[in-house]
């Protein structure tokens, strides 16, 4: 197993505590004896090693204070797609919530879909699980609304019989969201999104009790994994 030392990045999302909503960006960078300093109290550092085939990445979210900390944490790999590339969830079907959907075609915020046949505002089927081309004006978001039994979930293409799979522990990190944007703000690609809480707002999420906490004087730890994997 390889490793890729402590190095600086940045990471950025909605976090706060309860009565609070703010832009939180933390620059991890390193200290001495491998100590991870942050901008904030609130401490996030990650580390990557490769095994194999696949690159894990391995998070830490350290609360040093004594208060509860509510937070919102997704991945968000924007991946290049083209039409008829394959979403590949589990489970194959079931219910969604919709984040945002754009001219309303799936509905408004909150509202519940099937998937991955869903109903649009036109009467029509939409098959969220194929990628639409960029010609569609489309963009959604959305989570899957019931509960993960195996945290996976990819997106093959059957041009090449590869996909890209991504791997989480749902007790970790329990929900999942898909950021599919068919040219609908001018861009053309897609992101599979494992996510500690839901909506985009920790207020929201806090509301809806889906949301992740980290106690006072703790750590949250938690786990994604990449992989391109060839179809059998």
């Amino acid at each position: 197993m390889g490793q890729v030392s402590w190095s600086e990045y940045t990471e950025q999302g909605y976090a706060g505590v309860l009565g609070e909503n703010e832009l939180l960006t933390v620059r991890v960078v390193p200290a001495r004896g491998g100590r991870i300093v942050s901008l904030v109290d609130k401490r996030l550092s990650k580390l990557i090693t490769l095994a194999g085939e696949a690159l894990r990445i391995e998070y830490r979210l350290n609360n040093p204070t004594s208060h509860v900390f509510s937070y919102l944490w997704a991945a968000h790999p924007l991946l290049r797609i083209s039409p008829g590339m394959k979403l590949l969830t589990e489970p194959e079907q079931g219910r969604i919530q919709i984040a945002h959907s754009h001219h309303g075609r799936l509905g408004k915020q909150l509202d519940y879909a099937r998937f991955p046949i869903a109903s649009s505002s036109d009467g029509g089927d939409v098959n969220l699980s194929v990628v639409e081309s960029a010609a569609g004006d489309a963009a959604e978001k959305y989570y899957f609304a019931d509960p993960l039994r195996e945290g996976c979930a990819g997106l093959a293409d059957p041009a090449t019989g590869e996909r890209i799979v991504f791997r989480f522990v749902p007790e970790e990190t329990p929900y999942l969201a898909i950021w599919a944007h068919y040219g609908g703000f001018g861009d053309y690609t897609f992101a599979i999104e494992p996510a500690s809480g839901y909506m985009d707002s920790v207020h929201t999420a806090h509301r809806l009790g889906k949301v992740k906490q980290v106690q006072a004087n703790s750590t949250n730890r938690w786990t994604l994994s990449v992989a391109l994997e060839r179809e059998s």
